[in-house]
């Protein structure tokens, strides 16, 4: 009898002397399961022995069923703390922290890829709360919703986002609904701005949509109503009709320059720069008809090398083209005049100039120098006597 009560008051006593320690211990430690969109609330204990000063951690472990944008806001209340928030097995690293005041409610955004995330807080005394929450009202806006384009310069459109970079790179689209009329690219900012880049082709209208998974499409109409065509001298050049119309009545506005036939043919006829009207139901299209002289060209860029060289007594000119060249302008054959030259350095001896001269859209010389007329199309030999003065 006395031993059975001797064994009952030393299992008594282990039961005592564990359980006080594993209960501890257990609560220290715990994890929570946490669900998306409620509130949590809790106390960070502090423990002072001797100089020691340790704090207790709570942890949280939570899904995210798919990409998206959450907003953590965390409040602290009597001390301030530390929250973490890390990726456990989602595929995607992700590692964030913040130390948020006492008494302060601190909102911190982030992208969270699809996966599980654990939250943990720590360090100081204090009561707190906090919810992590989806914000997924994605919005895009246009700063425009139409305009009218000029032909043969590139317009940029603004528009805003106001989710996160990391999700827009990943969920924004945009579709083009006439590339005849324009090409069409994008670029997003960090900032929660991009722009939408067009770059005519045509005459016509086209219009972009943007748009966000999980947020709204918005649209941007963009009407080219002009562009400039270049032809030289005695040649002629067919307008692009405009891109969605089947009728047209053509008309020139100044026919000594350029004019133009029933079907859109354009033809030049004197140096100099006109516009051709293209019109469409109570619509106009205007075509800017820029139109070369060669020798005319050929003696402005001769007067411009004379006063730009150095002895241009001794200037010689060795070889002089015409011709069109694709790579002022993409796409875009622009007649041309090139003239290959020599002329004294500062030592006597004789250096080689090699510019190419053309007519930009309003009809001023423009000129640049390159290293050979390999990229000039059609050429023929222009005397030099004839650009001579």
């Amino acid at each position: 009898m006395k031993k059975k009560l001797l064994a009952l008051i030393l299992s008594l006593a282990l039961v005592v002397t564990i359980s006080p320690v594993g209960s501890k211990s257990v609560k220290a430690d715990e994890t929570k399961t946490y669900t998306m969109g409620q509130t949590a609330t809790g106390t960070i204990t502090k423990t002072t022995m001797y100089y020691l000063t340790t704090y207790s951690t709570d942890t949280y472990t939570f899904n995210v069923s798919k990409d998206m944008d959450v907003a953590v806001v965390f409040t602290a209340k009597t001390d301030s703390l530390r929250w973490t928030l890390s990726s456990s097995g989602s595929g995607t690293y992700v590692y964030d922290y913040n130390t948020v005041p006492a008494g302060m409610v601190n909102t911190y955004k982030r992208f969270l890829p699809a996966g599980s995330y654990t939250f943990k807080v720590s360090s100081g005394g204090s009561q707190y709360s906090f919810v992590i929450k989806n914000t997924n009202a994605y919005q895009l806006k246009f700063a425009k919703a139409s305009e009218a384009i000029s032909g043969a310069v590139k317009k940029n459109v603004g528009f805003t986002y106001n989710c996160s970079y990391d999700y827009a790179k990943k969920y924004f689209s945009m579709k083009n609904s006439n590339s005849k009329v324009a090409d069409c690219s994008y670029s997003l900012n960090t900032d929660g701005t991009g722009t939408i880049t067009l770059d005519p082709k045509k005459v016509g209208k086209t219009v972009v949509k943007i748009s966000l998974v999980g947020g709204n499409t918005a649209s941007y109409t963009g009407t080219v109503k002009s562009m400039c065509l270049f032809v030289a001298k005695g040649k002629s050049v067919k307008a692009p009709k405009p891109s969605g119309v089947k009728k047209v009545k053509w008309s020139s506005k100044k026919k000594k320059v350029a004019s133009v036939n029933k079907k859109g043919k354009i033809k030049g006829r004197k140096d100099g720069r006109g516009k051709v009207i293209a019109k469409a139901g109570k619509t106009k299209y205007t075509y800017t008809i820029v139109v070369t002289d060669f020798i005319k060209l050929g003696k402005k860029v001769y007067k411009e090398i004379e006063e730009n060289v150095r002895n241009p007594e001794n200037f010689k000119i060795y070889n002089v083209y015409s011709g069109f060249d694709k790579n002022i302008i993409k796409g875009v054959s622009i007649p041309v005049v090139f003239v290959d030259f020599g002329y004294p350095n500062s030592n006597g001896a004789m250096e080689r100039g090699k510019w190419i001269a053309f007519y930009d859209d309003v009809h001023e010389l423009k000129y640049f120098s390159v290293s050979s007329y390999a990229d000039l199309m059609k050429r023929k030999t222009i005397k030099a006597s004839k650009i001579k003065k």
